[in-house]
């Protein structure tokens, strides 16, 4: 009935997998769990165990395709029509996580169920957990209100004779901003994106730099992507705001002040207590440098 669909990447996956396999038992459901690693170094052993559980399966690509071509792969791989897409560091909020999305199944569906954090401050990771508290964490009510725009591929329940069996083009090999490609894809197509309450919780907060150093990552995909027509420039507030200074002519005069303040931006992201306005303002000059 349900192919339950998981990307890694240096990354435990078997928590998740085990509450899986348990909420699916209880329901009493045809299903099976896919997992899918993107060539990892690192927690391969652990992950390897997922394929001595009846229903489960793991696999480990020997080059990294990228988080686009991985979810692709785990498609492929799926037998049963309807997908439910998760992030391997996330966790089902309620006890009837699944019997929600179960109650849904039907043809032509693309479900999103929300995302949330934990409430209390992390001992690391603030930087993440306070920007996924503020910018992703949204109520139902807030993602109908704008369904394209908040979407998110950490909890997605989608059938997929819908996609053809591809949630990307293969040809997107970098990192970023996948989730609102296949957004402006299913607008595109007009295919409804139906929001509903059934979050899960994000439990991976990465360190404060490391978090930096992946959206600096995604803010050059985002670039690449806007320069070659591939996303719409106002279908994230970065690129809209972007492309407002780059018309009005104020883009130089942003990238000066980044270059002037971007150490002493960095100072207050990295610390203990990250204001988000600074961090919107780092990413709009990172990215504008990018031009």
């Amino acid at each position: 009935m349900i192919s339950f669909l998981i990307p890694t990447y240096n990354y435990n996956a078997r928590p998740l997998v085990y509450q899986l396999d348990q909420l699916a038992q209880k329901e009493k459901i045809k299903y099976e769990i896919i997992v899918n690693d993107d060539g990892s170094d690192e927690k391969v052993t652990e992950n390897q165990q997922i394929d001595q559980l009846e229903n489960c399966s793991f696999y480990q690509n020997k080059t990294n395709l990228g988080r686009a071509g991985n979810i692709n792969q785990l498609i492929s791989r799926s037998k049963y029509r309807y997908c439910l897409l998760m992030d391997c560091d996330v966790r089902p909020f309620s006890a009837d996580f699944l019997s929600k999305y179960i109650q849904l199944l039907q043809p032509d569906q693309f479900c999103f169920g929300g995302i949330t954090y934990d409430e209390q401050k992390p001992e690391k990771g603030l930087l993440r957990w306070k920007y996924g508290i503020h910018q992703e964490a949204r109520s139902v009510t807030n993602r109908r209100k704008n369904p394209y725009r908040y979407l998110l591929t950490s909890n997605l329940l989608f059938d997929k004779q819908m996609i053809d069996e591809r949630l990307f083009d293969d040809q997107l090999t970098t990192y970023g901003y996948e989730d609102l490609l296949l957004a402006q894809k299913l607008k595109e197509d007009q295919i409804p994106i139906h929001h509903i309450d059934n979050p899960v919780v994000h439990k991976n907060l990465e360190t404060s730099i490391i978090y930096l150093q992946k959206t600096e990552t995604a803010l050059i995909t985002l670039a690449d992507l806007v320069q070659n027509d591939k996303i719409d420039k106002n279908l994230t507030g970065v690129s809209y705001w972007g492309n407002k200074m780059r018309s009005l002519g104020l883009a130089p005069i942003v990238k000066l002040v980044f270059n002037l303040f971007k150490n002493n931006w960095r100072t207050n992201i990295l610390g203990n207590k990250p204001y988000l306005v600074l961090f919107k303002l780092y990413k709009l000059g990172f990215y504008l440098k990018q031009f």
